[in-house]
This record gives C-alpha cells, structure tokens and sequence, in this order.
C-alpha cells in the first residue's frame, strides 16, 4: 500500500491526515482484522481448556438445523 497522505499543520504541529480513500479503507480493514485477530487470540488463551458443544447442537438451537452426513435432503 502506498501511503500518500498530506499532513495538515494547525499551530506548528501535524494534526490532520487526508488520504485518497482507497488507502483509507484499507487502513480501516486492516485495523478490522488486527483487531479481529487480538479477539480470537484472548478468546483462544482464556477458553482453553473449557469444554465444547458438538455443531450440531448448537445449529439446532438455533434453528439452523442441517441434514446429517450420509443422508439426502430433498430438493424442493
């Protein structure tokens, strides 16, 4: 990524940042998956260990339920 931003000064000092807004939005995405990561990575270190429910269950219990393996659902 290239990163042309100008620096707007206000009283000497940088306080403004204008970027085309391609750069921007990949800034914003990449911030999104850092932060997506660092989520995934402190829900990994603190449920450690813990136990886990089997897909199935929790798509049934949320209505999504879904055919077994092995069996064939049929077309409509």
């Amino acid at each position: 990524m290239r990163r042309r931003a100008h620096i707007l000064v206000r009283d000497g000092k940088p306080a403004f940042a204008v970027l085309p807004i391609e750069e921007y939005e990949a800034l914003r995405e990449r911030l999104d998956d850092l932060e997506d990561l660092a989520l995934l990575r402190e829900a990994e270190r603190t449920d450690r260990g813990a136990a886990g429910r089997p897909l199935e269950d929790v798509l049934r219990d949320l209505g999504l339920g879904r055919a077994k393996r092995g069996s064939k659902q049929r077309k409509r």
